[in-house]
């Protein structure tokens, strides 16, 4: 199972908190002349670049996230991992859950009919 994405390991808030933090940092620079005034040639602000958000990668990350099965995705959880005979015991598992409801009623049918004596239920046409 995958944890649930809480505010503190969303990568998406994690990249927005990052960028935010950078442009506070650049906004508030301390400038070099605390005591001369400014001259009016420096009056406009000098433009920034905005910082690119890799917004695709991100994108198919969370698709790919939503769109393997739960069992196929990577062990997120840092547990042990599993045992190399893993496929054939999950494969013996899935034919029980499979088999053993057919073989169940199967054999309580034939038991009806031969050991009590039932007729065989006819279709009506």
């Amino acid at each position: 199972t995958k944890p649930a994405t809480t505010p503190g390991n969303s990568k998406i808030l994690s990249q927005v908190r990052e960028i935010s933090t950078a442009r506070n940092a650049s906004k508030s620079e301390p400038s070099s002349s605390k005591g001369t005034p400014a001259s009016p040639v420096n009056t406009k602000p000098i433009p920034t670049s905005k910082p690119k958000i890799p917004i695709a990668a991100l994108n198919s990350e969370i698709v790919s996230n939503i769109t393997t099965r739960a069992g196929a995705r990577p062990n997120q959880a840092g547990a042990k991992p599993l045992p190399q005979n893993y496929k054939s015991a999950a494969r013996k598992v899935t034919m029980t859950i499979v088999a053993l409801p057919i073989a169940i009623v199967t054999s309580y049918v034939l038991y009806q009919r031969l050991i009590l004596g039932q007729d065989k239920s006819e279709l009506i046409r």
